[in-house]
């Protein structure tokens, strides 16, 4: 069997596990059985990275409906000896993707963003081909040839860099004219490629183009897309919604809400039995598990994360120093302070909670001078036990399904019957606009335990 050069093999699987941009590469329908057993090879390779780093959802019956779709849609590329798997993932990020050799991945957070099977198949459609044009391929060589060989983007030089994101448009661009072709061979919607990337488009738009999430790098959302996409002429197909809707009924949503989760302006951890209210006028996030808050109109961050270091002595030492912290108690919880650290402008200041199942670290960024400011003091107030002894035993959270029985909105629904989540999560999930009237007899989701 063939093989790729070291390094090439290499930055594949930095490019694939990275989630970086593929350039695009054309292969004739008849490319020899020994390129597809490259393909594989590597395939198999960052298919077991992946997988040492996530798991699989323990829903047989969602899978084997995932991958029926998926089969649906496989059929109408060239055909090739292509073997295509299918990992549905459990995990809270909205991301599909593909890697060399037919391996597709799929999220349950992305299914969770989903109205519709026409939806699923356009992303899956997507998928494949990126797969059957093996957009992989000459991305490796290409940063092989300039002396990169650990998949890091960042090391070429701009003009170079412009060149491969160039290139990835262009490659965007086939994937989608390819997965329209095989939308309308299997029976299905054209325009379920315009609403998900509709769906990635949103997701930009609230990240505020800070934090772009992981699937975003690997496939940019233009204006240019979705316009092309929208001017495409649709001759029918099925969207199967209901359907779709009934296979997604009761999947896990979020994060497990033992390891951390908001409620109003609460952020509570029931593992460590903490929990901290912040004051007026912040604005929060979850990140996974963790908190990201920020004061508008100051340059005041905060982050409230679970150590990665394992141990107390392991965190304070990966902090500093043992002897820099100082042992105190705030709300009734052991914490550890570290003087403050000035950088520049602004100083961070740290507190290491000693709590049952792993430290738990708050970092906050000031400006230098405001580290003993009202605002501060009022937001260490907040850290306590949890009060409510209702927020500690929270089941997992899931998608639940509701029909409506006349005319509203989301954002009624919110106030009548507020669900374990914010009014942009259930506007997101839902694809439509809060305020969007909604008539009698539509299907809602909605997340509860």
């Amino acid at each position: 069997m063939k093989r790729f050069p070291a390094a090439i093999v290499a930055v594949g699987l930095a490019a694939f596990a990275c989630n970086r941009p593929q350039p695009q590469t054309r292969e004739p329908a008849s490319a020899p059985s020994r390129a597809v057993d490259d393909d594989a090879e590597l395939g198999r390779l960052a298919d077991e990275r992946v997988m040492s780093e996530l798991s699989v959802l323990a829903d047989a019956p969602l899978a084997a409906y995932v991958n029926g779709v998926l089969s649906a849609v496989a059929r109408q590329a060239n055909p090739t000896a292509t073997r295509w798997t299918l990992r549905l993932l459990d995990s809270s990020h909205v991301s599909v993707r593909s890697g060399p050799g037919g391996y597709v991945y799929v999220t349950r957070g992305f299914l969770a963003c989903l109205g519709s099977e026409a939806e699923l198949a356009a992303a899956l459609a997507h998928e494949v081909a990126h797969v059957s044009e093996r957009h992989w391929r000459r991305q490796a060589e290409y940063l092989v040839k300039r002396g990169v060989e650990d998949g890091d983007l960042d090391k070429l030089p701009p003009d170079d860099r412009l060149a491969l994101l160039a290139r990835l448009r262009d490659e965007e661009r086939t994937a989608d004219r390819l997965a329209l072709g095989y939308l309308e061979r299997a029976g299905y919607a054209r325009g379920g490629l315009a609403k998900v990337l509709r769906l990635f488009a949103e997701l930009e738009r609230l990240a505020g183009g800070s934090r772009v999430p992981p699937l975003l790098r690997t496939h940019p959302v233009t204006g240019e897309r979705l316009r092309a996409l929208e001017q495409q002429k649709d001759p029918g197909g099925e969207w199967k919604a209901r359907e779709y809707l009934s296979k997604i009924d009761g999947l896990p949503f979020g994060e497990d809400p033992r390891d951390g989760y908001l409620y109003g302006d609460r952020y509570v951890v029931p593992n460590a039995d903490f929990e901290l209210v912040l004051p007026s006028l912040w604005r929060a996030q979850l990140i996974g598990k963790d908190l990201m808050a920020a004061l508008p109109g100051k340059a005041t961050i905060l982050l409230v994360a679970r150590s990665e270091h394992g141990s107390l002595e392991r965190t304070l030492d990966a902090l500093g120093k043992r002897e820099s912290f100082t042992e105190s108690n705030l709300g009734g919880q052991r914490v550890f302070v570290a003087k403050s650290v000035p950088e520049g402008a602004l100083s961070s200041l740290s507190w290491v909670f000693d709590t049952p199942v792993a430290p738990l670290v708050l970092a906050l960024v000031v400006p230098r001078g405001d580290e003993e400011t009202d605002a501060v003091k009022a937001l260490l107030g907040g850290v306590g036990k949890i009060s409510n002894p209702a927020l500690k035993n929270l089941g997992v959270l899931r998608i639940r399904l509701t029909t409506l029985e006349r005319e509203t909105s989301l954002r009624a629904l919110f106030a009548e019957n507020p669900p374990r989540t914010n009014l942009a999560t259930l506007a997101l999930i839902n694809g439509v606009g809060p305020d969007q009237p909604l008539p009698a007899g539509s299907v809602v989701k909605r997340v509860d335990p």
